[in-house]
């Protein structure tokens, strides 16, 4: 299921059972079977395990979990070019630099 608010670039490719929205899929980025993307931005190139979750999450909740003082609007998830996330990993509010590795989960965070 793909929307609201989603734009994917030109020769992605989006697996079976895959919820995007709210996100901007850039070109050439891969999407495997049942992952869930919400409120993020994925870069070029990159590819998405199956069963991952990436995701942002309300300032609300974020204040709530870690006493962050911003609230109203969302913080996202975003992917830099050529990152890979494995299957099952879930990135909640987190920057990845680019052409990094994700395999473990990860919240509020930079992964370097």
């Amino acid at each position: 299921m793909i929307g609201p608010n989603v734009s994917i670039g030109a020769q992605a490719k989006i697996g079976d059972g895959v919820r995007i929205s709210n996100a901007i899929i850039l070109e050439d980025v891969h999407v495997m079977a049942h992952a869930y993307i919400n409120n993020a931005i994925i870069g070029w190139s990159s590819k998405i395990g199956t069963w991952a979750r990436i995701q942002g999450c309300s300032k609300e909740e974020a204040y709530k979990e870690h006493g962050q003082h911003e609230h109203q609007s969302y913080d996202i998830c975003v992917l830099g070019v050529g990152s890979q996330v494995l299957p099952e990993v879930m990135l909640r509010s987190c920057l990845v630099m680019p052409y990094k590795e994700v395999s473990t989960n990860g919240e509020f965070q930079v992964i370097l």
